[in-house]
């Protein structure tokens, strides 16, 4: 048996590192409202953790995931679940939306074994992934592989860390227009977007970023076409697998929905733009690059964004193919999930907002 925990707050969580977290609303009410997710990879006999077992429960069934054997329990309900020692025994491990110091408490204190979390120094490590100095870093040795040497022209992407304002100030100048991003932040969050001049607010945020992370991400401003994805499972045996595209739209760097679709119907949107050929090498190699990456320090789900941009090509467009890494489960696993579980072709999955979050299918 598996516990599993769907814990939007992730991204929060590693700003700090620390166990004690304040969550902010926002992620509250998405793990409130949306916590039933881990349904669509949880096994019969799994457990999953939620805040609200009747909001999940409800959820579930309105996407016609209900009916799968998995027990969805709240805190107090679990921590007298594994009060049984049979259920103890049988616990194997924890699955997280995204492994950190906050989420490890958490479970701890609901009496999961320390034995099925990752200790301190794995957390460590896993925060350390996750500084987007790992995307600037892995940018720069897809560009520079030699097995995309016949694409050169059809691939874009710069990206650099600053560890000063002065360094900021000076690529802000060099490129005119930039994206500014915070070493570690959420979707949407600490993410600005500065063109040609700075105000004295902008300029307030990235110094503080600096003195708090101790970095700021530069890169150029790219005219976005669309974003997509690439999804990988990273196993214990050191084994990464790739597991399928993810197309996904974004409002002002938040996310708001995925495509579901079969692979051949989200391929056929990317390849309007870049050659099929591309897109294989691409995934191939890049499970080649994040298995040397993660070897000894990662183990789950993760994911690589993506982007079409307009370009000075020959057809106009061009691949960015890293801007981010997410070393977590991401809303692309979750389509990816969705659309093989309900069998959806040509559909949206979007995260709305009324009384409340939820799934909707479009």
């Amino acid at each position: 048996m598996h516990i599993h925990v769907f814990n939007p707050e992730h991204d929060i969580a590693l700003v700090s590192g620390e166990r004690k977290q304040t969550v902010p609303k926002v992620a509250i009410a998405l793990r409130r409202d949306i916590g039933f997710l881990p349904v669509l990879w949880a096994r019969r006999g799994d457990v999953v953790l939620v805040d609200d077992a009747d909001i999940a429960m409800q959820a579930a069934r309105q996407m016609g995931v209900a009916d799968t054997g998995v027990l969805f329990l709240e805190d107090k309900e679990l921590s007298d679940y594994l009060g049984d020692d049979d259920n103890l025994r049988n616990c194997c491990g924890a699955d997280v939306w995204g492994w950190d110091a906050a989420v490890c408490d958490r479970l701890l204190r609901l009496g999961v074994p320390e034995a099925a979390l990752p200790d301190r120094k794995r957390l460590a490590v896993i925060r350390d992934l996750s500084h987007r100095r790992t995307a600037v870093a892995m940018l720069d040795k897809i560009r520079e592989d030699s097995v995309f040497a016949q694409y050169k022209d059809m691939m874009t992407g710069e990206s650099s860390v600053a560890k000063s304002e002065d360094d900021v100030c000076r690529q802000i100048g060099e490129h005119g227009k930039v994206v500014l991003k915070a070493p570690w932040s959420s979707s949407g969050r600490g993410v600005r977007y500065i063109n040609g001049s700075m105000t004295d607010s902008q300029r307030g945020w990235f110094g503080n970023v600096i003195r708090q992370q101790g970095a700021m991400i530069v890169e150029p401003y790219y005219e976005k076409v669309c974003d997509f994805g690439m999804e990988y499972t990273v196993y214990d045996d050191g084994r990464v697998v790739y597991e399928g595209l993810s197309l996904f739209y974004t409002e002002h760097g938040a996310y708001v929905g995925s495509m579901l679709g079969s692979e051949s119907e989200k391929m056929n949107s990317i390849v309007r733009y870049v050659p099929r050929e591309l897109i294989d090498l691409l995934h191939d190699c890049m499970a080649e690059r994040l298995a040397a990456v993660c070897r000894d320090k990662y183990v789950g789900a993760l994911g690589v964004d993506m982007m079409i941009v307009r370009a000075n090509s020959a057809n106009g467009f061009a691949l960015h193919p890293c801007v981010e890494i997410n070393f977590r489960r991401t809303m692309g696993h979750v389509a990816i999930h969705l659309a093989s579980k309900i069998g959806c072709s040509d559909k949206t999955m979007r995260i709305v907002h009324d009384t409340g979050y939820k799934v909707e299918i479009v």
